[in-house]
């Protein structure tokens, strides 16, 4: 079974994902921009060994805080980038699946934002970073980047028809539902 804990980050104002599986006590990181005393209680109070990090991109808002998670914990870390925060990780590339910790994580690229942008399904959740979040999209630095992430979200996400709970990088949780109907940036 899965269970899902959102960490809000003061330090970044962002937010980082324990997801842990109630039946191994294995969990992964997504996001962890900041590694504090909180987000260690939160893992240690559920009894959860955490076996890999997933970085949706390389921004420091979103992995500042590996290097402190790799010294408590021997955790493999995926990323669209071979290195982050000078640690090595294993790349994702689009429609990976990645089984780890008792879950089936699938990869999609979601360039735009940034050029390592990554979004994580597992089961029927998405963890979205800075690519899409309640309301709006993640910030370009060009016209064209700004078309190529909402053609993505269009192509990538709006597509499916299945309704997913959304886990941005920053802000409240949302649904795909209504970020179809209500998030006029894309």
């Amino acid at each position: 079974m899965i269970e899902i804990f959102p960490h809000f980050s003061v330090a970044n104002f962002s937010n980082t994902y324990l997801v842990g599986n109630t039946e191994t006590k294995e969990a992964i990181l997504i996001d962890p921009g900041h590694f504090d005393l909180e987000l260690l209680q939160l893992i240690e109070e559920n009894d959860y060994s955490i076996s890999g990090i997933f970085v949706t991109h390389s921004h420091a808002s979103h992995c500042k805080g590996i290097r402190t998670i790799k010294k408590i914990y021997d955790a493999r870390i995926f990323s669209g980038s071979d290195i982050v925060e000078e640690v090595s990780c294993e790349r994702v590339f689009d429609n990976n699946v990645i089984e780890i910790a008792g879950f089936e994580v699938k990869s999609v690229a979601m360039a735009g934002h940034s050029r390592d942008s990554f979004v994580y399904f597992i089961d029927s959740f998405i963890f979205t970073g800075d690519s899409l979040e309640a309301g709006t999209i993640g910030k370009t630095s060009s016209e064209f980047l700004e078309a190529q992430l909402k053609d993505n979200i269009t192509n990538k996400l709006f597509s499916l028809n299945r309704n997913y709970f959304i886990f941005p990088g920053h802000g409240p949780c949302t649904t795909l539902e209504l970020e179809k109907m209500f998030n006029y940036s894309v």
